[in-house]
């Protein structure tokens, strides 16, 4: 939530940063990014690496995008071609797959290699190259597609970042994640199933808590939230 609050101050400062660029030097800009923070830095995280760094990089991919990905002269509302559809969800499934069938696999060794047997989600970080494919494909498919209303996923995802905050709270990721591991070990289940039930749990329930948490607070929230703002203005 830090890392985000920072990233948000200093967007306009980034902005800035490249308004002068040509497309191929903001393109050599985007595409050393991409391998030393998202390829190599999945791997080993060398060139001081930070979430913030992450951020920064997230953001120049998506400026580049919007910038010179979207094609000039047309809408951005227009809408995407069958093809372009197809490309963009085979993109998403492909990479979405490759990280399931990588998680399977890597802990299903890591039972066999000690070296790997506290590996279980290497490579699974927000700038792994697959994660930022899913992004920018469904970025595309967003931005072309004529905008209608989905109440289900407006409401789902008025909930996200609650959901990230129970899903990466410091007391769950330090304590209660790994009582969860323990208690679901000394049941006998396999290290591949305690990872299937516990990724079960976080899909039900931080989603569910969140909507709670939200029916109960939002309002109150809200009316402090206006209060102050008007103490502010006044």
């Amino acid at each position: 939530m830090g890392c985000y609050i920072i990233y948000y101050l200093i967007h306009p400062l980034l902005n800035r940063a490249v308004k002068g660029l040509e497309q191929t030097d903001f393109k050599k800009m985007v595409i050393i990014l991409f391998a030393l923070y998202s390829v190599l830095g999945c791997v080993q995280q060398e060139y001081y690496y930070t979430n913030l760094v992450g951020f920064i990089c997230i953001h120049y991919f998506v400026m580049y995008y919007k910038k010179y990905g979207i094609n000039a002269g047309t809408n951005t509302r227009e809408i995407l071609s069958t093809g372009n559809i197809k490309r963009d969800v085979i993109a998403i499934v492909l990479s979405v797959a490759a990280i399931l069938i990588w998680i399977c696999v890597l802990n299903f060794v890591g039972q066999y290699i000690t070296v790997l047997s506290d590996k279980g989600l290497f490579l699974c970080t927000f700038m792994n190259p697959l994660i930022v494919v899913i992004s920018l494909a469904a970025l595309d498919i967003a931005v072309h597609t004529k905008p209608h209303e989905i109440k289900w996923v407006n409401a789902f995802t008025k909930n996200s970042l609650l959901i990230y905050l129970l899903h990466g709270s410091y007391y769950w990721l330090t304590y209660g994640k790994y009582t969860l591991h323990a208690v679901l070990n000394s049941c006998g289940i396999p290290a591949l199933g305690r990872m299937l039930i516990i990724s079960a749990i976080y899909m039900i329930a931080t989603p569910l808590l969140s909507a709670i948490y939200n029916k109960i607070t939002d309002k109150r929230f809200n009316r402090i939230s206006s209060l102050l703002a008007e103490k502010i203005m006044k």
